[in-house]
């Protein structure tokens, strides 16, 4: 008999405002939770509003059904909304 996984309530809800009613989002949906940082790909998805069916087709024609491939494309989107760029405007005049 196979192992029940618990899932947190949070993580329930953003797989369930991710797949919005789509099959294929599912799927897509169950190979995200095989990732250590998961919630932050699935909530940046919602927030860009990849949901649903929108979600099923953007893996399937923007990343050729690669889903690593679309993973390492949020968690760097992610990453870089994090990380402190300089800003680059001109000289610097002391």
């Amino acid at each position: 008999m196979p192992q029940l996984i618990e899932m947190s309530d949070r993580r329930r809800e953003l797989i369930l405002r991710l797949v919005d009613g789509d099959p294929d989002s599912l799927v897509l949906a169950y190979l995200l939770t095989q990732y250590t940082r998961c919630d932050t790909i699935i909530a940046w998805l919602i927030r860009q509003n990849i949901t649903g069916k929108k979600f099923s087709d953007w893996v399937k024609y923007e990343w050729e059904k690669s889903v690593l491939t679309m993973v390492k494309h949020i968690l760097k989107k992610v990453d870089s909304d994090v990380t402190t760029r300089p800003i680059l405007i001109g000289p610097d005049f002391k």
